[in-house]
Parts: C-alpha cells; structure tokens; sequence
C-alpha cells in the first residue's frame, strides 16, 4: 500500500490536496480558477522557496520525471530553462508541484478583479543553515503562528523576529482582509500583467518579481498539455 501511493509513484485523483466534495470543491482548482468560479474573496497564495530540499540528491530524478512527464512535449523546454542540468534537476519538481501553480492561481485571481497577494519563503532558522538550502516544505507553519517553540532547535532573536513579521502579516489579513499593516514591510498586491511577490528571506524581506524563464515554461507546457 505505501509502495503504490507516495510522491514517486501517486494516485491522481486522492494522493494530495483539496478533494472533490461537490459543495465546497466542486471541481478541478485549477480549471475552476481559470473559469472565474473560485470565490472572489481577498486571497493570499505562496509557497517555500526550497519545498523539495529535503529529498536526497540521488533520489531527485525520481521525483522529477514524473513531474515532467506531466508536462509532456514541454518537458525538454522546460529544463532548457533553467540554464543548466544541474538547476534543473535541483529546483524542477518543486517548481512544478509548488511555485508555478501558486503563481498561477495568483494570476487568475488578480484577473478576476480579487485582492490577491503572493509569497515566497525562505527563512531558515538561525541554527539549521547550511549553504544551498532554503526553506524545506512547511517549514513556515511554526513561523506564521508565532510557534517556534514547536520546532527543533531553540529560536534566536532573529528567529523570533521573522516570526513576529510572518504572523504581523497574517494576523492583518485576518483581521481586515489586507495584510498590510504599520510598521511592517507593504506587500503589493499581484499585478496581472507584472506579477510581484513578497520574499521573505534571511537578507530581510522585500518585493520581488513572481516569474522567471522556467516558472514561465512550465505554464507555457502545463497549458499545452491539457
């Protein structure tokens, strides 16, 4: 049973992510989004900038091909994009599972005419850093609650402050819908046509284009293999 389902070899329509009720998901996101049939609410998306980082060198072509097998003919662009084997396999399958469809999902929003903001993670905790790793996948839950406590490792003070500013945003948004807030970096909305993120990173936190060559071939593919 764990042989046939898991990240290598997954059932499509139960391995991960919203199910199908009917009620509240009633079809495809994906295609519900680009129909303009989500809800039209104000709307927060994003993702970790090093989801996969956790997967051994060895192991990732066995996460990529089947990432890329998805994408079809595109497949060989969408490597070709990133400029180099070596960033290709390193960044491929999290950029095809996470980036470019929070990207994506963005983008329809924001065209629907709703309050759509975009993020990107990539705070590690003081005590975890290693060189070339980012933040691992749900590594920023502790931090958008303000529960570092739960974590592995015992919080610096930096730590404890991009925990503060990761909650301060979502706390806002809570409230008002709205992220923004005093005494906080502002967080643009996404722009349909040149899409903008919030990065918030160990260098500190600030705005920063969405897209990039591969995120644009993987769409470019995606859309081509439907």
């Amino acid at each position: 049973m764990l042989g046939s389902i898991n990240m290598l070899s997954k059932e499509e329509d139960r391995y991960s992510g919203p199910m199908t009720d009917g009620v509240i998901v009633t079809g495809d996101v994906d295609r519900l989004f680009a129909e303009g049939k989500q809800a039209h609410i104000p709307y927060i998306v994003g993702n970790n900038d090093d989801e996969l980082g956790f997967v051994p060198a060895a192991f990732l072509p066995m996460v990529n091909a089947p990432a890329l097998a998805g994408l079809g003919a595109g497949a060989a662009a969408v490597t070709a994009a990133y400029g180099s084997p070596e960033k290709a396999q390193r960044h491929v399958a999290a950029d095809i599972m996470f980036s470019e469809p929070a990207l994506a999902l963005a983008l329809r929003h924001a065209r629907a005419g709703s309050p759509t903001w975009l993020y990107r993670f990539g705070y590690v905790a003081e005590a975890k850093r290693k060189e070339g790793i980012g933040a691992g996948h749900a590594t920023d839950v502790i931090f958008q609650f303000g529960n570092l406590a739960k974590g592995d490792v015992a919080p610096s003070a930096a730590d404890q402050a991009a925990a503060g500013l990761f909650a301060s945003y979502w706390s806002n948004f809570a409230r008002t819908g709205d992220p923004n807030g005093k005494g906080i970096p502002a967080w643009g909305r996404v722009d349909a046509k040149t899409p903008s993120m919030l990065e918030i990173g160990i260098g500190g936190t600030r705005m920063a284009p969405a897209s990039s060559p591969a995120l644009s071939a993987i769409a470019t593919a995606r859309d081509s293999a439907k």
